[in-house]
């Protein structure tokens, strides 16, 4: 048994790795009378295949590198393949065309899609990447998305989550046994008012609950109200219908950019908050953009200040720039003001000065 990580029974293949590294795994079953061959093909990021062209992967060259890879498994696969102990099994991430996808599924771009027929000749073809469990049609063997164990979002939450039961012989066609998941908490999501939440409120023990609730103004209660019909439920984001509200569209010029605060108003108005609730969040919205406004204006630059004229006896009169006017003059002038409140600097004694006027 040879592997890229070993466990009991518990293998991680996380990358695509060559027959000898990894890529394809063997294990004796039925004390040794049976072998099973698995071939492995994790997700290959079209990157890979950049080489294949100077401007980029094209379409084509991720179809034929993938294609190529999995030749390479399949080669290795069939050394010393007995057909009377032996069975052939293939595990890979990939998009088949035509597989129904999840909303929750990241898009993919049909280019680099992997054609049905392209899969490989084996007893049983286990597939990864699609959420939703369903066979593949037009493949050249039994293959089938065994789809998550859980729902991966709300979107899913009317999806039946599955395993698959392989039973295998060599010699003879495959039987793919798919086994519903009952276990775990269900996502549920519940349209309707307080009172038909109130009437089915026993569907909703012990799950996950995304409730809409029709008929209600935002309230802060409103979560608390529907926590006391289900208590046995786990709320996630409750909230009250949106409905699409005329303060939600501006008034004004469609190629001028509005000023953030109507934007702001109308995103609000967008998500079913209007009225007085809505003018004090956007009140205090403002205030935040004036307070970040004074923040980031720039420094002012320094007045131009008077110089001082030192006359010290016995010596000529000469004009100097105190030091600590040298310093606050850099500082904001509420800093600067309040410093000589605060602190005010004293001049030495026998020193007089006289302010007079720069040119």
């Amino acid at each position: 048994m040879n592997g890229p990580s070993r466990g009991r029974g518990l293998f991680f293949a996380d990358r695509f790795r060559p027959a000898d590294d990894g890529g394809v795994l063997t294990f004796d079953a039925c004390g040794g009378e049976q072998r099973i061959r698995l071939a492995v093909l994790p997700f290959v990021h079209p990157n890979r295949f950049w080489q294949h062209s100077a401007t980029g992967t094209s379409y084509a060259d991720y179809a034929e590198g993938m294609r190529e890879l999995q030749a390479e498994l399949m080669r290795a696969m069939h050394e010393g393949y007995d057909p009377d102990r032996d069975i052939l099994l293939f595990a890979a991430h990939v998009y088949v065309t035509g597989a129904k996808r999840s909303p929750s599924e990241r898009a993919v771009d049909d280019g680099f899609e992997t054609g049905s027929e392209n899969l490989p000749e084996v007893s049983y073809a286990a597939l990864g990447h699609i959420h939703r469990p369903q066979p593949v049609r037009g493949a050249k063997c039994t293959a089938r998305y065994a789809g998550s164990p859980l729902a991966m979002d709300f979107s899913e939450a009317d999806e039946s989550k599955s395993v698959v039961i392989v039973d295998a012989d060599p010699g003879r066609p495959v039987r793919a046994l798919p086994r519903r998941l009952s276990s775990g908490r269900r996502l549920t999501q519940f349209t309707g008012t307080l009172d038909e939440l109130r009437t089915f409120s026993a569907e909703y023990d012990g799950t996950f609950l995304k409730p809409v609730i029709t008929g209600e103004e935002p309230d802060a209660l409103l979560s608390h109200k529907i926590s006391e019909i289900v208590p046995a439920a786990i709320l996630v984001n409750p909230a009250p219908a949106r409905e699409a509200a005329a303060d939600a569209v501006m008034d004004g010029d469609p190629g001028e950019e509005p000023e953030l605060p109507d934007a702001f108003r109308a995103h609000l108005a967008s998500e079913g908050l209007s009225g007085a609730a809505a003018e004090s969040t956007v009140t205090a919205f403002t205030h935040l953009l004036n307070e970040l406004d004074d923040e980031t204006l720039p420094r002012p630059r320094p007045r131009k200040c008077s110089a001082l004229r030192w006359k010290t006896p016995g010596r000529r009169r000469r004009e100097a720039q105190p030091a600590h006017r040298q310093r606050n003059a850099q500082l904001p002038r509420h800093l600067h003001h309040r410093l000589h409140r605060e602190a005010p600097v004293r001049h030495p004694g026998p020193y007089r000065r006289r302010q007079v006027h720069s040119p």
